[in-house]
């Protein structure tokens, strides 16, 4: 999914939510639909670099290995920091 793709859902679903002014409560649900959409671009952004990784090395090989692990420890890492947004 593209970055503007996910912009866009996630602006569609803000201005859903607005009314007048936010409550509190509504600035958590922004905050959480924000984080969402940056979770997913991450998600899918990571899954793809992976892919083509694994096109162009071995995958039977060390560097591909630590080159996903590499990937994926950062991911896990960006997902908790965004998780931490909620």
């Amino acid at each position: 999914m593209k970055l503007k793709k996910v912009a866009k859902n996630a602006a569609y679903e803000i201005n859903n939510l607005i009314s007048a002014k936010l409550t509190d409560k509504d600035l958590d649900e922004v905050t959480g639909i924000i984080a969402k959409a940056m979770e997913q671009a991450v998600n899918k952004t990571s899954d793809r670099n992976i892919e083509l990784c694994m096109e162009h090395v071995n995958p039977d090989t060390d560097m591909a290995h630590q080159i996903q692990k590499d990937i994926k420890r950062k991911q896990d890492a960006l997902i908790t920091n965004l998780s931490s947004l909620r």
